[in-house]
């Protein structure tokens, strides 16, 4: 078993502890007090000085917090900034240094920084494990003060029978995974059976397979005779464009017809210009004969316009004037003949134009519905090869295809079977190791608490409770008759039986130290590692002189026979004399600073 010794703490800006004061420990072992003077407020005696403080010094470089778990921004001295802690260690012959501060927080092993988990590892302690083992604090819970579930989680640390929890809920993990794998394996299961029955129900494919060759021959069949049809509506429409191109061909040309209407029209024409060449000649005309009638001298020349003059230019102008008349009207009857002509040339002319738009017209009604049924015949053509190439039935196909499924799928079944029946085995086996590793703990746990009866039973005697003895349980019965699991202390005295609260200040106290001393020894042994140093805070509180006396002399015994340097603090000072040493803590404006007196040799 390896031996760790505190050689020395410096201390500095940590609660009472000012400057930075180094405190060497001592290596023999021995029995010590540690008592305090607060100079700075007198009337407190021994309180305030900073005993605990010194400890709190030791829990805050180990575990970053002090002996009742105050953080470390709470224990740096008032006024300052951050605190120090520094320890020497030995273990074996290996001399080991560990420096904390606070703000920031920061762990050196050894000059190089390094992590709680590293502290711990190092002295195989947690902080759980060095309050119930190294330091008793003041204040603080020891086993007897833990509730149930408490006990069972300190035993579970020390023993570290948190394996056996983790192995259990490991199995019950793996338990619950193989239920879920047999959940899912059955869900599986009912979905392939029911695959199967729907792929093994083949009648109605085989139904739609018969009904496809019979719709397959029935279509076929209505293509022949559309195609049929199709044919003679073709043929009829092809007839009826030969008979109207012919009829195309024996309608007269109507150019003739045309260039007659053009000759009529030009005539027309020509002749209403020569009635208005007429009659503009018979205004002449007229325009002569009226100044003639009306004048008696010429008006440009002024000569005298005679008689026989007037009467032979009025003879003429009557004559040539009858003349222009006569040739107007006949104009005017030749030009109403003409237009008359022209109006039945035109007439020809649209009733021949109008029937051969009819006949054009009709011809390419005749020519699109030519086209229309002979690409109806080509589409025709193409769905009766299609129909006529599909030889495969989909049906058929498709039973083939749900008969290779259902083989398949039986295959599955027969795998999924397999799953299940290992499933099923992994499930009860891990079912079994699930409640074994729980009762692997619980053994572990009995027997453990065998050992700490035992413990238990060397502090008894030594404490003065001749006669009495305690037991740990992992259950008791309660009055209704329920069991409550969990680790139960009970105490037999010479005068009766009950849980340890139920006696008496003082016997409470005698016992919650010597359940404490056991548990710390269990610790120790467990852990492979044991501490050259042991601190009680306050153990004596409602013990009577006696019992003091039985309890130093029982720190001391321990001290001598496990190699111990033991502490025990008290603001009463020295009650007791087998102290090697005793150690002052002394207040003053200056901070704590520590005093030893009254060595002895032994």
């Amino acid at each position: 078993m390896q031996r760790v010794t505190l050689k020395a703490l410096t201390i500095e800006n940590f609660k009472s502890y000012k400057a930075p004061i180094t405190i060497e420990f001592p290596c023999k072992p021995g029995l010590r007090l540690l008592t305090g003077r607060n100079d700075v407020t007198p009337r407190l005696g021994a309180n305030g000085a900073g005993k605990t403080s010194l400890f709190d010094a030791l829990c805050f470089l180990l575990f970053g917090v002090s002996a009742r778990g105050v953080r470390a921004s709470e224990l740096v001295t008032w006024g300052e900034k951050r605190s120090t802690v520094k320890g020497e260690f030995l273990i074996d012959d290996t001399t080991i240094s560990i420096e904390r501060t606070s703000n920031p927080n920061r762990i050196l092993i050894n000059d190089r920084a390094s992590e709680q988990a590293d502290v711990e590892r190092l002295f195989n302690r947690t902080r759980l494990r060095f309050m119930h083992s190294e330091v008793f604090g003041q204040k603080t819970n020891l086993f007897a003060d833990l509730s149930v579930p408490e006990r069972g989680a300190l035993l579970d640390e020390v023993l570290d029978l948190t394996l056996w929890l983790r192995l259990s809920e490991r199995a019950n993990v793996k338990h619950a995974e193989q239920e879920k794998i047999l959940v899912n394996v059955e869900r599986d299961l009912a979905a392939f059976n029911a695959r199967l029955s729907v792929l093994e129900d083949l009648d109605s494919l085989k139904t739609q397979a018969i009904s496809f060759e019979e719709e397959r021959g029935r279509k076929l069949d209505e293509l022949i005779q559309r195609l049929a049809e199709t044919e003679a509506a073709l043929t009829t429409a092809q007839a009826a464009e030969w008979d109207y191109d012919k009829a195309l061909l024996d309608v007269p040309a109507d150019e003739v017809t045309q260039h007659m209407l053009n000759e009529a029209q030009i005539l027309c024409a020509n002749n209403t210009s020569m009635r208005a060449q007429l009659l503009k000649e018979l205004q002449t005309l007229q325009k002569s004969h009226d100044f003639y009638t009306n004048n008696v001298t010429c008006p440009t020349c002024g000569q005298a316009i005679t008689e026989q003059l007037r009467s032979r230019h009025a003879r003429t102008a009557v004559k040539e004037i009858e003349e222009i008349e006569t040739e107007i009207t006949a104009n005017r009857t030749a030009e109403d003949k003409l237009k008359t002509q022209a109006a039945t040339l035109q007439q020809k002319f649209q009733e021949s134009r109008r029937l051969r738009e009819t006949q054009i017209q009709e011809r390419a009604r005749l020519t699109a519905e030519v086209s229309a049924h002979t690409r109806a015949l080509q589409t025709l053509e193409a769905e009766i090869d299609k129909v006529g190439s599909q030889t495969n039935n989909p049906f058929l196909a498709e039973i083939e295809k749900r008969e290779a499924e259902a083989g398949e799928t039986k295959k599955q079944i027969q795998h999924k079977l397999a799953n299940k029946r290992q499933a099923q085995g992994l499930a009860l086996q891990y079912d079994y190791w699930r409640q074994a590793f729980k009762r692997v703990r619980l053994f572990l746990v009995k027997r453990i608490l065998l050992e700490l009866e035992v413990e238990t039973a060397n502090a008894i005697n030594a404490l003065g409770l001749i006669g009495w003895s305690v037991k740990y349980t992992t259950e008791i019965e309660n009055k209704s008759g329920t069991i409550k699991p969990g680790i139960h202390i009970q105490v037999q005295s010479p005068s009766g039986e009950g849980s340890w609260e139920s006696w008496s200040g003082g016997e409470e106290q005698r016992l919650r130290i010597c359940i404490a001393l056991g548990i710390g020894a269990l610790i120790q042994r467990m852990s492979g590692i044991a501490f050259g140093f042991e601190v009680w805070d306050e153990p004596s509180s409602w013990l009577s002189s006696e019992g003091v006396e039985d309890l130093m002399a029982c720190l001391k015994s321990r001290a001598e026979m496990m190699n111990k340097a033991i502490w025990s603090i008290d603001h009463r000072g020295p009650v007791f004399s087998g102290f090697s040493e005793e150690w002052t803590v002394v207040k003053s404006d200056q901070g704590s600073r520590i005093e030893i007196t009254n060595r002895s040799e032994s």
